[in-house]
C-alpha cells in the first residue's frame, strides 16, 4: 500500500481515484502519453491509451475498461459497475489484435490474460485481420 501511495504521488495521481493495482498500473501507462490530465483535449486520452497498446501495457488497460463488484453485509446487497478511459473494450480488443498481427504474434501468451470480453473482442478482431489479410 505505501509503495503504490509513493508511485501514485510520484506520477502526480490522485489515488484515491486509483483501485486495485491493475487499474493503477493502467492509469500510470496513459500518464506520459496524456500530458496534464486535467488539460488534454480527449482524442489525445484516445492516442495516450493505444499507446500503452503499443508500449505493452495494453492488457492493463484493455481489462480496467469495465468494472463491475458485487457487495453483501449483514443486511444489505448491492453492485456497482465503473467505467474508466476513453477507449470501449471492442476498441481494446481491435488495438492488441492489430498490434500483435503487426508482431507476427498469432497466439501471444498474454492473451489468456485478457478478461472475457475484450478476449472475445480480441480473438474476432484477430479472425478478421487474418480474413482480410492483415489489412483494416
Amino acid at each position: 500500500m505505501k509503495t503504490s501511495l509513493c508511485l501514485a504521488l510520484a506520477a502526480g495521481l490522485e489515488f484515491t481515484a486509483v483501485s486495485g493495482a491493475q487499474t493503477f498500473t493502467a492509469t500510470a501507462a496513459a500518464a506520459p502519453g496524456s500530458g496534464s490530465f486535467a488539460t488534454q483535449a480527449k482524442v489525445d486520452m484516445e492516442d495516450a491509451h493505444l499507446l500503452t497498446v503499443f508500449l505493452g501495457f495494453g492488457v492493463f488497460n484493455a481489462n480496467s475498461i469495465f468494472q463491475f463488484q458485487q457487495h453483501t453485509n449483514y443486511d444489505r446487497q448491492g453492485w456497482s459497475t465503473r467505467r474508466l478511459g476513453y477507449l470501449s473494450e471492442q476498441q481494446f480488443g481491435y488495438a492488441l489484435a492489430r498490434f500483435a498481427t503487426e508482431r507476427g504474434e498469432r497466439s501471444p501468451a498474454w492473451a489468456k490474460h485478457l478478461n472475457t470480453n475484450v478476449g472475445s473482442y480480441w480473438k474476432r478482431s484477430m479472425g478478421w485481420i487474418a480474413e482480410n489479410g492483415g489489412r483494416g
